[in-house]
């Protein structure tokens, strides 16, 4: 994962920037859990990894351009198995890469949340960065994938000249079998069928969460 650091000096704290909150639900890490960040490698790109009450751990960010020999000379126990498992998801990623990438694939994941105004008018947009990152620009057809496996075809259709999208009928009924309540925001994670069909999984309801870190 790939994520920008901000540094307030007046404050002495630096902000981890947008992308933080998709890490967080992926990671299923919800408003008041306890956590631990280890810095693992320093540098232009310094990497971070997140460190579970079991000990478990899931990488921040997979840089490209990291020096494998050298970074395997100076680890040790657990970090070299972070490092491994980063270098094995770079792999599958850039295997598996469709029309539009990020760092660990981030931008698979897009969150939605179930507002007043999107049951009133039956209207769920997308967000534009995201179809258009994804080449969902166009109107078609896609299938929602739920956590009991049964999948539901609806209209992708098009709102305005900006290529603004939204979901046809279907949708309300995907959120109601999830237990998605009004103002409440769930994560869906896009994938392809046959690298033709997009599919949204959905993943889990989410609560908003805030991370900071301290500078040294």
């Amino acid at each position: 994962w790939t994520l920008a650091l901000k540094n307030y000096e007046s404050q002495n704290q630096t902000y981890i920037g947008p992308g933080w909150t998709t890490f967080c639900q992926v990671n299923r890490i919800k408003a008041g859990d306890p956590l631990m960040i280890k810095l693992v490698e320093t540098g232009e790109k310094p990497v971070l990894s997140l460190r579970a009450s079991k000990s478990e751990k899931t990488p921040l960010e997979c840089p490209e351009d990291r020096d494998d020999d050298s970074s395997r000379s100076q680890e040790s126990g657990e970090e070299k198995s972070v490092s491994d498992e980063c270098l094995e998801v770079e792999k599958k990623k850039k295997l598996s890469r469709f029309r539009a990438s990020s760092s660990c694939s981030q931008d698979q994941f897009v969150r939605f949340t179930l507002t007043p105004d999107a049951v009133k008018t039956y209207k769920l947009f997308l967000p534009l960065s995201f179809t258009r990152a994804h080449g969902l620009n166009k109107p078609g057809k896609i299938a929602l994938l739920g956590e009991d496996g049964v999948k539901q075809v609806v209209d992708l259709l098009q709102q305005n000249k900006k290529g603004i999208m939204r979901f046809g009928k279907g949708w309300r009924k995907f959120c109601e079998a999830h237990g998605v309540k009004i103002y409440e925001s769930f994560v869906l994670e896009l994938f392809w069928e046959d690298e033709v069909s997009p599919v949204l999984k959905f993943c889990r309801k989410v609560n908003p969460v805030m991370l900071c870190l301290n500078t040294l």
